[in-house]
């Protein structure tokens, strides 16, 4: 797991972190540790264990697949922000590559965080079989323009239970 994970709760009090030469974690959000946390879902937030998720493959109308990725964004300045997704198998990326440039307009502040739900994360794969049983990791990162970059992961397990463009 790579910096920036945790839960919602946990925060580090920036005098804290200050005193432990953390400073480029802080944004003008409110004054705490930045982090990003990866969850999947196509409208709302739902949590990814850390380990031993199953994510199901979805295939695209385009003959593509994917998965549905959501994140959750806390203490960052999200104008000009780049949000990127990637999966890795064995160390080996195995997606297409997938940034998005973030403003407020394109998120959804809840509470004391910002929402952006229903990112495709696309494998680089010519058939389901290719994936589906493997171990990857997911893994989310924030490139903020006045800081450095968090980043979270999550390791899942790809299952295809759903035949979304039914079969022939």
């Amino acid at each position: 797991m790579a910096f920036g994970t945790g839960c919602p709760e946990d925060t580090t009090p920036a005098d804290a972190a200050m005193d432990s030469g953390a400073a480029d974690a802080f944004r003008s959000d409110g004054g705490g540790v930045a982090r990003i946390e990866l969850g999947t879902g196509l409208a709302n937030f739902v949590d990814i264990p850390a380990t031993g998720a199953d994510l199901e493959l979805i295939a695209g109308p385009q003959g593509g697949w994917h998965l549905e990725a959501t994140a959750r964004l806390y203490e960052l300045t999200v104008e000009g922000l780049l949000l990127s997704y990637r999966i890795e198998r064995g160390g080996t990326v195995i997606s297409m590559p997938v940034e998005f440039a973030l403003s407020e307009r394109r998120l959804t502040r809840d509470g004391d965080r910002w929402l952006r739900a229903g990112d495709q994360v696309r494998f680089e794969i010519t058939e389901p079989a290719d994936v589906v049983g493997d171990v990857v990791e997911i893994i989310v990162t924030a490139n903020p323009t006045d800081g450095e970059a968090v980043t979270d992961s999550r390791t899942i397990t790809v299952i295809d239970l759903v035949d979304e463009l039914g079969a022939p």
